[in-house]
């Protein structure tokens, strides 16, 4: 274990949130190329880019940038609020 620890300790921290923020990119880019029409998130689209462009942009500008903690908390809480905060669908009314 305490090697582990060693090497974790040693990585680049801008790197590694480069890494996560590209996986995520390509998450989202794969995940969007399997919707299609009868796939029941494709009306989810816009949220599932949304989320897939701009996190990892955050997540790498507060690395990078002495962004204090508080406007990083308000983006992501932004983000959250665009995705969660919307009304259930109309389905089943007339």
């Amino acid at each position: 274990m305490e090697p582990i620890l060693t090497y974790l300790k040693s990585i680049d921290k801008q790197g590694l949130v480069a890494a996560v923020a590209l996986l995520m990119i390509s998450g989202g880019i794969a995940f969007m190329l399997r919707l299609n029409g009868e796939n029941p998130l494709s009306k989810y689209s816009i949220q599932v880019v949304g989320i897939t462009m701009v996190l990892p942009i955050v997540l790498v500008i507060s690395s990078v940038s002495e962004i204090p903690k508080e406007a990083v908390t308000g983006f992501i809480g932004t983000i959250l609020g665009f995705v969660f905060g919307r009304e259930p669908s109309d389905r089943g009314k007339p």
